[in-house]
């Protein structure tokens, strides 16, 4: 035992020099690399990454990136605001099945709802057209795709509020038709038909305004998350591999389609 170890401290040295000999570039001292074997062994472990700040130190690091995570999230949302619809429409259905219209002057829909309607068809099928070309690596057509999906869902708005406005316009001609029939209240302050088809026609147009702005609001706040991946397309973000927010944005767009099919269905059944 005493000869194989006085061995192993005479064979220690002769190992580390061929080592060093090995590795050493021409003209390299063998005193350098066993101070850079010294250094390596007092040297301290760096810290594991902090992947889920995204912080390394004062470096910025990637995040971490769970797959499935933005899916499952997106989806929490479809279904957090499709059972806010859900209930929207439910209360509608009951408040009008107890409206009876009395006689009075007729308030129609506006037929640019369907104009309305078709824009946001159309707006469905160009981002579904974006997924398709981010799938395939097509850069132009995916920008191509994003912009003209965005100008639609701005001029969605555009007519909504067109719609908006010449419904308020025949609402005010329908007040001015009503109050020409008959007074306002009997004596005792009971309402003649006149005044209560006055009424009821106000409380569905209410009805109306509630279900079309409540939409045009999440169109609103969709076109802005649209926007910012809009620009990070224009920016080449977005390739095969990675287009996470061009996937979230056909998911929440396509269910604003869904939404504003059953409202208008609703009310063109109802109204």
């Amino acid at each position: 035992m005493v000869n194989l170890r006085i061995a192993g401290q005479c064979l220690a040295p002769m190992c580390c020099a061929a080592y060093a000999c090995h590795v050493l570039a021409p003209g390299q001292d063998t005193s350098q690399v066993m101070s850079m074997t010294d250094e390596q062994a007092h040297t301290p472990a760096p810290p594991p990454d902090d992947k889920v700040l995204g912080l390394l130190g004062n470096k910025k690091a990637p995040a971490m990136h769970i797959p499935g995570a933005g899916n499952l999230g997106i989806a929490l949302l479809i279904v957090a605001l499709g059972m806010l619809f859900a209930a929207s429409l439910v209360s509608y259905l009951v408040v009008r099945y107890h409206m009876h219209l009395g006689p009075g002057a007729e308030i129609h829909l506006p037929p640019g709802l369907w104009v309305s309607t078709a824009i946001l068809l159309i707006s469905s099928g160009t981002i579904h057209w974006a997924l398709a070309a981010v799938r395939r690596d097509q850069e132009k057509m995916l920008r191509l795709a994003l912009a003209v999906t965005f100008a639609l869902g701005i001029a969605f708005l555009i007519m909504q509020t067109a719609n908006w406005l010449d419904l308020a316009a025949a609402m005010h001609r329908s007040l001015a038709a009503i109050h020409a029939q008959a007074d306002v209240l009997l004596p005792g302050g009971a309402i003649i038909p006149a005044d209560r088809s006055l009424v009821q026609h106000h409380d569905l147009l209410v009805l109306f305004y509630v279900f079309t702005i409540l939409h045009g609001l999440h169109v609103l706040g969709g076109l802005i998350p649209l926007a910012v991946v809009t620009l990070r397309a224009f920016s080449g973000r977005y390739s095969r591999n990675y287009h996470p927010g061009v996937r979230y944005s056909v998911m929440y767009w396509h269910f604003l389609d869904i939404v504003w099919l059953l409202i208008f269905a609703v009310l063109e059944l109802t109204f």
